[in-house]
């Protein structure tokens, strides 16, 4: 009985914080005010160590501070993200700061009064709680965005969960000022499609998608009209989840396994070669699968499907952060006798075709020894069973969250391409 009460008496919390989603009333303070003065359980700030002489920087936040926060823009449309979120979940760690992110460039290119974002702690302890929320800094500006105050909001935390239907961390759930729920479960495609899409609701994410797909079609009209012949463009992935410009040479991966190719820097015969310097790793796991694709290995596609240069029998990829090769979808470890092989920011990473022989190899700074773990990496045979259309094979690069610069010019080049003896070692 005392069981079936509880419930019950849940079941009601639920269907009344239903019923507060509008002006974000869920936020108040049970009483009018609490023991801070503020009306509502909302904190900012970080947490020093208690030494003699020093102060919390954490302070409460009124509600009609929150409400001012998301006023003032021409439609008066700001948005309040729940994220629901804790130190001890890895996927958790791994979003946190891709969010952040995301929510310094909103604020940056859209006014503060855009979006807010309250955390919704489900650490284990205060000492979880302070360690994580402390660490909710945006990259460049150093905003941190506010929380609900972790002692006071156990309870509110769970029902909030139960009224927004969560399965698991994190979650990221919008709301507008009228209470209307934009999204359950933002998360996805914050990272598929970023600020750009904000506040991705299925209107928004149409519209940007056109906007994005009408911005890669003039950056490759732009790529051919500055001559040179290469052109970069996105293959496999969703659209905006590669970006190259070509002044600079600069290709960035977004938050999506997406694959860009050079497939007018085609060879028939003769060796190609490119290189790619490694200018900034993403927060999250990196991987890449760098490498070599024939003209009819991909269909073009704006979805996330996880595949890319290596996984199929038309396609090779490198990953020197995992020392792997890549090739009809499956891989094989780097013969690295040194251990020098692995990729870091600032290594020039250099890949090579030879048609004739049907061989692939790659260096790193310059360095074609097998000791290294370099050299022919992928040999006759294996390009053999390949095929082809008589196509020939071109640049095809995958990736997330990696930037690199594309070398593909002679002019550009910072080391040599390999030699008849790289060649010929095996």
């Amino acid at each position: 009985a005392a069981e079936k009460s509880a419930l019950q008496i849940k079941a009601r919390r639920v269907v009344n914080l239903k019923e507060r989603l509008a002006g974000f009333d869920f936020l108040r303070s049970p009483s009018s005010a609490n023991s801070s003065g503020s009306d509502s359980l909302l904190v900012r700030g970080t947490i020093n160590d208690k030494e003699e002489g020093t102060e919390d920087e954490r302070k409460h936040v009124t509600m009609d501070e929150l409400l001012s926060t998301l006023e003032g823009g021409e439609d008066d449309s700001g948005v309040l993200g729940l994220y629901f979120s804790a130190h001890w979940c890895p996927p958790c760690r791994a979003f946190t700061p891709e969010l952040l992110k995301e929510y310094e460039d909103i604020r940056t290119q859209r006014g503060a009064h855009s979006f807010e974002v309250v955390f919704v702690s489900f650490d284990n302890s205060d000492r979880e709680f302070d360690e994580y929320y402390s660490s909710m800094m945006t990259p460049h500006t150093k905003e941190q965005w506010l929380s609900l105050e972790y002692s006071k909001s156990r309870e509110l935390a769970k029902d909030l969960s139960e009224v927004f239907g969560l399965r698991g961390f994190p979650s990221l759930v919008l709301l507008n000022k009228d209470g209307i729920i934009l999204s359950n479960n933002a998360r996805s495609n914050v990272t598929k499609y970023g600020a750009g899409c904000f506040p991705w609701d299925i209107k928004s994410i149409q519209r940007g998608e056109e906007e994005l797909l009408k911005k890669e079609e003039e950056d490759i009209e732009s790529q051919r009209k500055q001559g040179g012949g290469t052109v970069v463009r996105r293959l496999l992935g969703p659209i905006g989840s590669v970006k190259y410009g070509a002044d600079d040479r600069v290709l960035e991966f977004g938050n999506a396994f997406s694959t860009a190719v050079l497939d007018e820097n085609v060879a028939k015969q003769g060796v190609l070669y490119y290189e790619v310097e490694i200018l900034e790793k993403g927060s999250r796991y990196t991987i890449a699968q760098f490498g070599f694709a024939l003209g009819n290995a991909f269909e073009k596609t704006n979805d996330d499907t996880g595949v890319g240069a290596g996984d199929n029998n038309k396609s090779w990829g490198v990953c020197g952060f995992r020392k792997e090769l890549w090739h009809d979808g499956n891989s094989a470890p780097v013969h690295d006798p040194s251990s020098t092989f692995g990729w870091e920011v600032g290594d020039v990473i250099g890949f090579a075709v030879n048609v004739e022989e049907k061989n692939i190899a790659i260096s790193k700074n310059g360095n074609w020894s097998k000791e290294a773990g370099c050299g022919v990496v992928f040999e006759k045979g294996v390009l053999m069973e390949a095929g082809g259309d008589g196509g020939g094979i071109h640049p095809a690069l995958t990736s997330r969250g990696l930037k690199v610069r594309l070398n593909v010019q002679e002019k550009d080049f910072l080391f040599t391409n390999p030699t008849e003896e790289v060649w010929g070692a095996r």
